[in-house]
């Protein structure tokens, strides 16, 4: 019979990959949860959204650069709608559009105090 002995640092090493593998199993018990409260809140939704991954902020800046800042109902619709024929997705889709545009969206026009409060004036600078 031959007795191997451990070196000390093999004993670390094992320890470390015990540690390693450890951590990887509770991310990933972690992660598990997180998929499953995001299925659980996606099946909760009303209305599908098809904006893909552009954000609304992207969105708004795009339509802004034909010189007019979309509402956020023309957001919504832009982001509710199929892009080929404008048919909204569903009932709830074309339910919501309705109630909305029965409101008066009008658009604020920027003040020029809005560059003052943020501290934008030469004056501020030095």
């Amino acid at each position: 019979m031959v007795r191997t002995t451990l070196k000390p640092n093999h004993t670390i090493i094992n320890l470390l990959n015990c540690i390693v593998l450890l951590a990887l199993k509770f991310k990933r018990i972690k992660n598990q949860r997180r998929t499953q409260a995001n299925k659980n809140n996606r099946a909760k939704q009303n209305v599908p959204h098809i904006g893909g991954s552009k954000s609304i902020a992207t969105l708004m800046d795009e339509q802004a650069k034909n010189g007019i800042e979309p509402t956020r109902a023309e957001i919504f619709i832009l982001t509710y709608k199929k892009r080929k024929n404008g048919r909204l997705l569903d009932e709830e889709s074309a339910k919501a559009v309705v109630v909305d545009t029965n409101h008066d969206h009008e658009r604020i026009p920027e003040s020029p105090n809005m560059h003052n409060v943020a501290g934008n004036t030469p004056s501020s600078c030095g």
